[in-house]
């Protein structure tokens, strides 16, 4: 229990944060659409999962105690998010995905994307997540958002080596990093600010994680 209740604290505070980043994080986008930067939001591996732990050792009571305070903590940002974007014009941006819709788990991750920031912009901003082939190609996605073919992407920096090797270490590597590891080197080790400023310099776009599949079965074959 206590994996558990460390996780919804951890919710917590990312949701607070929200309050004060919303404002910031909107007037970021109405730059960038106005100097026409293309946007991609690569993911970490495709999905976006939440862990819980099997423990059995903590109280029920304390585990409905911080899930109502998450909960209540939400609706204040969501409240908080609409009133800030009432004075902002309506955007509608395209996603290329590199998933079809049969993979709910990737491509619905992008959906859940998709709907938090029109909550957070009360409808303000509008993404379309497209399956794989319905307007690119799914290990097409990054090249098009970079030559301006669409405004975002969620995808896996993996599929494009061809285009450059750096492109391997936003998602796990064959016998790399495991999830865990990954996510520290990200977010504690400087991983993530290394990914941005090579996607800015190489293809003049925002880089962030968007989900993780955690690590799968993979080498390097000849045959």
């Amino acid at each position: 229990m206590d994996d558990s209740e460390g996780g919804v604290h951890q919710m917590t505070e990312v949701q607070e944060q929200e309050i004060d980043e919303t404002e910031t994080g909107l007037e970021r986008r109405k730059f960038l659409t106005q100097a026409g930067i293309a946007v991609g939001g690569f993911a970490v591996g495709g999905a976006i999962i939440a862990a819980c732990s099997s423990d059995d050792d903590g109280p029920a009571a304390t585990a409905a105690t911080t899930t109502a305070a998450a909960t209540t903590t939400a609706a204040a940002t969501t409240t908080k998010a609409v009133e800030l974007s009432s004075d902002l014009p309506d955007i509608e941006w395209e996603m290329g995905c590199s998933w079809p819709t049969a993979l709910v788990t990737l491509f619905g991750s992008a959906q859940i994307f998709s709907d938090a920031v029109s909550r957070l912009t009360g409808g303000k901003f509008k993404i379309n997540p497209r399956p794989a082939g319905e307007i690119v190609a799914g290990g097409q996605v990054l090249p098009t958002v970079r030559d301006k073919g669409m405004e975002m992407g969620h995808t896996a920096s993996y599929y494009y080596v061809g285009i450059s090797k750096v492109q391997q270490f936003g998602t796990a590597v064959p016998f790399g990093l495991n999830q865990r590891q990954q996510n520290a080197w990200l977010y504690q080790g400087g991983g993530l600010e290394m990914l941005q400023d090579f996607y800015a310099e190489e293809h003049n776009m925002i880089f962030f994680p968007a989900g993780a599949t955690g690590c799968q079965m993979g080498g390097w074959f000849s045959k």
